[in-house]
């Protein structure tokens, strides 16, 4: 059960990584206009992926919103965005064999399909799941902790705004291999996080991801540790 103690907790955590990203140089843009975020990424010569596009999803403010860090001249150093799926009874298996198809499948990728059976986890997750994306840092950024403070950071802030059951994330192999997905406060990884049948023909890379996720109650361990490390 969420205590006002609890909330309080997440909302500290927030205002001192936020305080570490300043401290850094770094100035924090939020806000729940796809279409605005569009723009910025664009700035960085790239393009929204089909999970926050705007040709795909009509995000509301209680249904999605974005964190860029920009540098001192102005421009993106750092990106991430946040949807919540509120799939009820569903579960997170079932709501990607209608999602993926839909969003993947085209004249030059083929009919994406998943299997029938998924990983048990992904079987058991329902209720409000929040899906976490667009992650990315800026080439001279790299290697600096940004990465890992503005994971945390929109996780919590998710915590706040979605009140979600569940949330997760995709992550490349080598670095959920390497303990990113633990650094970054996740507790829940799932190797090879979705089992396809026909996955997209032109993105196969998409087939090695794998998923990096936190419970609510876990979520809120992690606010905590921030406070704690703080302290330290």
């Amino acid at each position: 059960m969420r205590t006002a103690e609890m909330t309080m907790d997440v909302a500290s955590a927030i205002g001192l990584i936020s305080a570490e990203l300043r401290m850094v140089g770094m100035k924090i843009v939020s806000g729940h206009d796809f279409a605005e975020y569009a723009d910025l990424v664009a700035a960085s010569n790239r393009v929204l992926t089909e999970h926050f596009a705007i040709d795909y999803h009509t995000l509301s403010p209680v249904e999605g919103f974005w964190i860029v860090l920009t540098d001192g001249s102005g421009m993106p150093a750092a990106t991430v965005a946040a949807r919540l799926d509120c799939l009820g009874p569903m579960t997170l298996a079932q709501h990607w064999k209608m999602y993926l198809p839909r969003i993947y499948s085209s004249k030059t990728s083929g009919t994406v399909t998943i299997s029938q059976r998924q990983h048990g986890f992904c079987q058991e997750v329902s209720g409000r799941v929040a899906y976490l994306g667009e992650m990315w840092v800026k080439d001279k950024f790299r290697k600096q902790g940004l990465a890992k403070k503005l994971a945390i950071l929109v996780q919590l802030v998710a915590l706040l705004q979605f009140d979600p059951d569940f949330i997760y994330c995709w992550m490349w192999e080598d670095r959920a291999k390497s303990g990113f997905a633990q650094a970054c406060g996740f507790t829940e990884v799932v190797a090879r996080g979705i089992r396809w049948e026909n996955p997209p023909s032109n993105k196969s890379e998409i087939a090695k991801l794998w998923l990096a996720g936190n419970r609510k109650s876990r979520l809120f361990d992690l606010a905590l540790n921030v406070l704690e490390c703080a302290l330290e």
